[in-house]
């Protein structure tokens, strides 16, 4: 009699598991956190002693970068990602087109956020951060929970 391997049931219980999409959004406790960060740091320049124009220059220079942070995070919508067992993890960056990415083992996971490093293709290494209040609570940990079973390694898509 033929019993399956270990591998044949593995392979098995991959077809049969559920597709998981996370749809993120908007953080509002990034863009408090944005915006602390960035007032905090203009302190600093009025106490340094350099001449008025260059802190004239960093100063206007710290409004731009909060401007410009805070502007991209408030706009953020429309960041889904997709775990497929089959196929592993892809992304649709804007719009509904997916692209396969290798989820990459620099990947931070935290009870807070997760700093999502991948590489599209063979693109240059990505980076986007996912903070708990862009999901709902039950999907924030499931996509933590998946990222440690099945995204971060070496390989992307095969378990060690």
């Amino acid at each position: 009699m033929n019993y399956p391997t270990l591998k044949d049931c593995y392979l098995l219980s991959k077809r049969y598991e559920v597709t998981t999409v996370f749809e993120v959004n908007k953080s509002d406790l990034l863009v408090k956190i944005l915006t602390i960060g960035h007032v905090l740091s203009v302190f600093p320049i009025f106490i340094a002693s350099i001449s008025l124009i260059y802190k004239s220059l960093l100063f206007i220079a710290i409004i731009a970068s909060l401007l410009i942070y805070r502007t991209r995070e408030i706009k953020r919508n429309g960041l889904l990602i997709r775990y497929k067992p089959e196929l592993g993890w892809e992304i649709a960056l804007q719009g509904n087109d997916y692209y396969s990415i290798e989820v990459l083992p620099s990947t931070v996971i935290t009870s807070f956020f997760i700093v999502l490093h991948f590489k599209r293709h063979k693109n240059k290494k990505q980076t986007t951060l996912i903070a708990k209040d862009a999901l709902i609570d039950d999907e924030f940990r499931k996509l933590m929970v998946l990222l440690k079973i099945s995204g971060v390694r070496k390989d992307g898509n095969e378990p060690k």
